[in-house]
């Protein structure tokens, strides 16, 4: 996956972002061996996917604050909210739907984020899949 939410001196906050990609290999649904059905990757082993990425990559200087099962669009997603060097602020909303694997992403300064994070909870809320 390609890495998502790269603060840099150039971009200004916050950032809203919707990305979605196919799924991976690994991602795919696999066939059950004992009931013979296909079964959809588990969101957790997507979210899990995504944390071991965040801690491999340039979001290493990025802790994790808390992380919890939420309801995105009527299905089921996993929120995980970091916090960073700099004071920044950022949490990624994982969910597959569809076929194709979403993630919202906010991400601003830890001071601006009174302000700033109802808006984004409204557009998290609105999200649908159509």
């Amino acid at each position: 996956m390609p890495l998502r939410g790269a603060f840099s001196n150039n971009k200004s906050l916050p950032i809203f972002a919707v990305d979605t990609e196919k799924e991976e290999p690994h991602l795919e649904p696999h066939l059950d061996g004992d009931t013979t059905v296909l079964k959809n990757t588990p969101l957790q082993e997507l979210v899990q996917h995504e944390l071991d990425e965040r801690m491999s990559s340039a979001f290493r200087d990025f802790d994790l604050i808390r992380q919890n099962k939420v309801t995105i669009g009527g299905n089921d997603g996993w929120k995980m909210e970091f916090s960073g060097q700099d004071n920044f602020y950022l949490f990624e909303i994982c969910t597959i739907a569809k076929g194709k694997i979403f993630i919202l992403t906010y991400q601003d300064y830890a001071l601006k984020v009174p302000e700033t994070l109802p808006l984004a909870n409204k557009m998290v809320e609105s999200f649908q899949f159509i």
